[in-house]
C-alpha cells in the first residue's frame, strides 16, 4: 500500500504510512491519489501567485477540478455529480441528498489543504458547497433544472446569504425580508461577508417571510 506520511513513527495516522486502517480501503487510497495530482498540478504551482493578486481564476479553476473528478465528488450524479469508484451506499452526509462515504470527503479536504491557501479553497469549493444544499433538497424541480448542473460541474456558481452587518450569522437576527407580490417575492435587506458572493451566478438568500 502506498505511502503519503512522513516515515516518522506514529507521526501520521496508520493508513497515510502503508498500514492497515479500518476506516480506509483501497478506493480511499486511489481517491487521495487523485486529489493530490490535482492540488501538486493545478493549485501549489500558483497559490502565490493567487494569494498575492487577490483574487483567482475562478471559472477556469471551477471546470478543471471537475474534469479531474474533484468538485462534483459528492453530488448526485442525477446532476451531474462525479462520485469516486467504491465511495457510494446508504450514507448520511452533511445533508440528506449525500450518498458519499464521508471519509472520501475528509480525504478530499485533506488534501487540498496541502495547498496552504485557506483563501484559495473557500473562493473555489466552499460557495457552492454551502449555497447549492438547499436548492437540491428543497428547491422545485424547475428551479432544480435551472442551476443545479450548472453549479455542480462548475459552469457557475451559487453561494450562501445568511450573515448580516446587524447580527452576523444569528439567524434569529435576521432582518432581511421577503414579501410575496404576485409571481415574485420583493427582498430587502443587507447580507455582508458573504463567502464567494463576489462572483457567485446565484445566491441562496435567507429571508423572514413573516413576522
Amino acid at each position: 500500500m502506498r505511502q503519503f506520511g512522513s516515515e516518522v513513527p506514529f507521526a501520521e495516522p496508520p493508513d497515510l504510512q502503508g498500514q492497515y486502517s479500518p476506516y480506509y480501503g483501497e478506493h480511499h487510497h486511489r481517491w487521495r491519489v487523485q486529489c493530490r495530482k490535482f492540488v501538486e498540478e493545478e493549485l501549489l504551482p500558483h497559490v502565490e501567485e493567487w494569494d498575492e493578486a487577490g483574487d483567482i481564476p475562478a471559472e477556469e479553476l471551477r471546470r478543471k477540478a471537475y474534469a479531474a473528478g474533484i468538485y462534483g465528488a459528492t453530488w448526485p450524479r442525477e446532476f451531474g455529480g462525479t462520485p469516486p469508484e467504491g465511495s457510494e451506499g446508504p450514507w448520511h452526509g452533511s445533508w440528506e441528498a449525500v450518498k458519499v462515504d464521508p471519509f472520501f470527503d475528509f480525504i478530499l479536504w485533506d488534501e487540498l489543504a496541502r495547498c496552504g491557501a485557506g483563501g484559495v479553497l473557500a473562493g473555489l469549493f466552499v460557495p457552492t458547497n454551502i449555497g447549492l444544499p438547499p436548492i437540491v433538497v428543497y428547491g422545485s424541480d424547475a428551479l432544480k433544472k435551472r442551476i443545479v448542473a450548472d453549479c455542480v460541474t462548475g459552469a457557475k456558481s451559487c453561494c450562501l446569504a445568511v450573515t448580516e452587518p446587524s447580527g452576523g450569522s444569528d439567524v434569529g437576527s435576521i432582518k432581511t425580508t421577503a414579501v410575496r407580490e404576485g409571481d415574485y417575492y420583493i427582498v430587502n435587506g443587507a447580507k455582508k461577508w458573504i463567502t464567494g458572493g463576489m462572483k457567485a451566478d446565484f445566491f441562496t438568500v435567507l429571508c423572514r417571510t413573516g413576522n
